[in-house]
C-alpha cells in the first residue's frame, strides 16, 4: 500500500514541480489521506487473492503427500518447545518437517510450500490462534493426524475475553484428530474436563523420572540410563514427557529416543543459558505468564554470585494484567536486584513488589533494556534473567 501511494504522490509532485508552483505542490501533499484509503482499497482485495493463492497451493501439496503424517500443536503455554522436543525424537526414524518458529497461518503455508516434499513422513505444526474462531482457518488447511493442547492459561484476554473462550477453540484442535489427541494433565483446566474422557491420551510430568534438576539443567532416568539435558524449568518436564508419548505411539524404539533426547532441538529464548566470560544470562524473554516466570525466577537462585532480573513485567493478560503482575512482583523479592524496564511506581508489578517489603537488594527503572544491562555490566553482576521481552543486541 505505502508503495502505491508514494509512485502516485511522487508522480503528482513532480508534474506541479515542473510548474514550478508552490501552491500547487501544497495541494498535492494535502491529498495524502485520500490516496493512503484509495492505495488501501487497491491493495487489500489484491493481497487477500494472492495470501487464498498460497493458501491453495499448500492445501493442495499436503493433500499430495499420501504418506505424510501431520501432528498439530496449540496450547497458551509450551507449543514451540514441546513442538521442538518432539522434532529431536521423531527425526531419529522419520523424515520430519517442522517450522521452528513459525505459527501463523501464512507463515505455515509459506513454509510448506518452499520446503514439503513427497519423501517427507511426518509434518509437524504449531497453530498459534489469538481469538475466537481463530482455529478454524488452521483446520480448513489440514486436519491433523495427531493433535495436542498444551496448556490452557491467561493469554489473549483482550481478544478470548474469558478463558472459557481459549478452552473451547484449543478443544477444536483435540477433538478434530483423525487418529489420536493428546493433552497435558498438569494443566487442571484439562485435566478436568478430560480425565474421564476415552477418545483423548494424557501425558504428565509425572510419567517422567527425573534424576537431578540444578544448575546444569535437567536429567532423566529413562530405561536404566541417565541423560543429562541442558534444560530448565519445570514445565519443560511436561513437554518432554508429550514428546516421549508421541513418540512411542509413532513406535520410535526406545535406543532411538534415547539418542533425541541427547540431541534435543532448545528453543530459543526461552529460559536459554547463555554463558559468558563474565557471566550467566537466562534468556527467557519469550516466556508472558506467571507460573513460568516463577519458575525462571527458581532457576535464577540456583547459580551462585549476585544476581538480577530485567523485566517490564507481564504485558499481555487482559483483565488479568494487575493480579497476574502484582503476584509476580511479589516473587520477585527473592531476587538481589530487580531491574524494572519501560514502566513507573504506578505499575502493579513495582506495587507487588513493595507489598513484601523488598529489602534484601534494590529496585530500579530504565527507560530500554539496553540501559538495564549497561548497569549490569558496571557492577559486574553475575546472573542474570531476562523476562518476558525479545532484546538479542546486548547480549554480545
Amino acid at each position: 500500500m505505502l508503495t502505491l501511494f508514494t509512485i502516485f504522490n511522487f508522480c503528482i509532485s513532480m508534474y506541479f514541480l515542473e510548474k514550478l508552483s508552490v501552491y500547487f505542490i501544497f495541494l498535492t501533499f494535502s491529498f495524502v489521506p485520500i490516496l493512503l484509503i484509495f492505495s488501501n482499497m487497491v491493495l487489500t482485495p489484491i493481497e487477500k487473492l494472492i495470501q487464498h493463492f498460497y493458501f491453495l497451493k499448500a492445501k493442495n501439496k499436503i493433500a499430495l503427500c499420501s504418506n505424510l503424517k501431520v501432528i498439530a500443536i496449540t496450547g497458551s503455554y509450551g507449543k514451540t518447545s514441546t513442538k521442538l522436543f518432539i522434532e529431536s525424537l521423531l527425526r531419529t526414524q522419520y523424515l520430519v518437517k517442522c517450522p521452528k518458529y513459525a505459527n501463523t497461518l501464512m507463515g505455515i503455508c509459506s513454509y510448506i510450500n518452499k520446503n514439503l516434499t513427497p519423501y517427507d513422513e511426518v509434518l509437524l505444526l504449531e497453530f498459534g490462534v489469538d481469538k475466537i474462531n481463530g482455529m478454524d482457518k488452521f483446520l480448513n488447511l489440514v486436519i491433523p493426524d495427531i493433535s495436542i493442547v498444551t496448556y490452557i492459561g491467561e493469554m489473549h484476554l483482550t481478544t478470548f475475553k474469558t478463558i472459557e473462550n481459549i478452552l473451547k477453540e484449543k478443544m477444536k484442535l483435540l477433538y478434530s484428530a483423525k487418529e489420536i489427541g493428546f493433552y497435558n494433565k498438569d494443566c487442571n483446566i484439562l485435566n478436568d474436563l478430560l480425565l474421564n474422557n476415552d477418545s483423548v491420551k494424557g501425558y504428565s510430568k509425572n510419567d517422567i523420572n527425573i534424576s537431578k534438576i540444578n544448575q546444569n539443567g535437567i536429567s532423566l532416568s529413562f530405561h536404566n540410563e541417565i541423560i543429562y539435558t541442558n534444560l530448565f524449568g519445570k514445565h519443560n518436564i511436561s513437554n518432554l514427557s508429550c514428546a516421549i508419548t508421541v513418540a512411542t505411539y509413532l513406535g520410535i524404539s526406545v535406543d532411538s529416543i534415547k539418542e533425541g533426547l541427547k540431541n534435543l532441538i532448545k528453543p530459543e529464548h526461552r529460559l536459554e543459558k547463555i554463558v559468558t566470560q563474565e557471566r550467566v544470562i537466562l534468556d527467557d524473554s519469550y516466556n508472558s505468564n506467571v507460573d513460568g516466570m516463577k519458575e525462571a525466577i527458581d532457576t535464577l537462585l540456583m547459580f551462585k554470585g549476585s544476581n538480577c532480573i530485567i523485566s517490564p513485567g507481564i504485558i499481555e493478560q487482559g483483565e488479568q494484567f494487575y493480579q497476574n503482575n502484582f503476584l509476580l512482583g511479589e516473587y520477585m523479592v527473592k531476587v538481589d536486584n530487580i531491574l524494572l524496564v519501560g514502566i513507573t511506581k504506578d505499575h502493579p508489578l513495582y506495587k507487588g513488589i513493595c507489598n513484601k517489603r523488598f529489602d534484601r537488594g534494590k529496585v530500579f527503572f530504565f527507560r530500554t533494556f539496553k540501559d538495564a544491562y549497561d548497569f549490569v555490566k558496571r557492577y559486574n553482576i553475575k546472573n542474570i534473567l531476562i523476562a518476558n521481552d525479545k532484546e538479542d543486541l546486548f547480549l554480545n
